[in-house]
């Protein structure tokens, strides 16, 4: 996020009405400020590949049918989840960034 825009939230932070929840999500916590980050609450997600590469690849099989209209079993993506997957950590942006990749070749005349 540009700095200009983590002082436009933090200025929305201090003004919203009690129970108000926004969920930021980042792959680099490290590269927001510390005056921002000290205004969330973190929240680790689960990112190991041996426990998620079967919802990948199932959540990349409905996104090719979407797209395409044709099915395609989960298990033909294993090498777009494999790519996605870094010292044991599954990025799903990542898989679907290379499913767009994916679809782009399959589109085109």
């Amino acid at each position: 996020m540009h700095a200009a825009a983590e002082t436009v939230w933090l200025d929305r932070l201090e003004q919203l009405p009690p129970k108000t929840v926004f969920v930021f999500t980042t792959n680099m916590p490290e590269k927001l400020s510390p005056r921002f980050r000290d205004r969330c609450m973190r929240l680790d997600f689960e990112s190991d590949s041996g426990k998620l590469a079967r919802a990948a690849r199932k959540l990349l099989s409905a996104i090719w049918k979407r797209e395409t209209g044709k099915t395609v079993a989960p298990s033909s993506f294993s090498h777009l989840v494999d790519k996605a997957t870094e010292n044991g950590r599954l990025s799903f942006r990542r898989a679907v960034q290379l499913l767009a990749t994916e679809l782009g070749k399959e589109i085109r005349p």
